[in-house]
């Protein structure tokens, strides 16, 4: 058995939240590829999907803007700039997926869309619409490609 890591979830607001893990592994280029996070790290993410193994060895999935990590001295602290909230992975495509798989599709007609108005006017609203709509749909991609759906309880600490 693996020893026991802290986690200490930070906010923008300062808003915190623990968790006791054992393994915390980043997400590479949202394919079934990972990279475990190891002691005396630090990372910095724009766009960050990670899962974390508990001492109960289930899995939990984030997904989360502007991301800093830092393990130092066995103690994890992950500072992030959006909405804190829990993954599970499911075997069976429940509605939910469904749901965010069409959602998906709506925004990348959208972005094909603005793409090709931005580039017939080349304006930065297009732009900051269509970086918008990318970072949802990071999130929305990794929901689709590993059939994740909402944990409805968190064991903070």
């Amino acid at each position: 058995m693996k020893d026991v890591i802290k986690v200490k979830f930070l906010s923008q607001n300062n808003v915190e939240n623990y968790l006791d893990i054992v393994s915390l592994k980043i997400n590479n280029g949202l394919r079934d590829s990972w990279s475990e996070f190891k002691n005396n790290s630090i990372g910095s993410y724009t766009k960050c999907f990670f899962q974390v193994t508990l001492p109960s060895l289930d899995v939990e999935y984030f997904i989360l803007q502007n991301v800093f990590i830092s393990y130092i001295d066995d103690k994890i602290t992950i500072k992030y700039n959006d909405h804190l909230k829990a993954y599970e992975s499911v075997k069976k495509m429940q509605e939910f997926i469904k749901n965010i798989q069409k959602t998906y599709k709506e925004n990348n007609k959208e972005i094909t869309y603005l793409t090709s108005l931005r580039d017939l006017n080349s304006s930065l609203v297009e732009q900051a619409k269509i970086d918008e709509i990318n970072d949802r749909n990071f999130k929305l991609k990794a929901i689709i490609n590993f059939s994740l759906v909402p944990k409805k309880e968190v064991s903070w600490k």
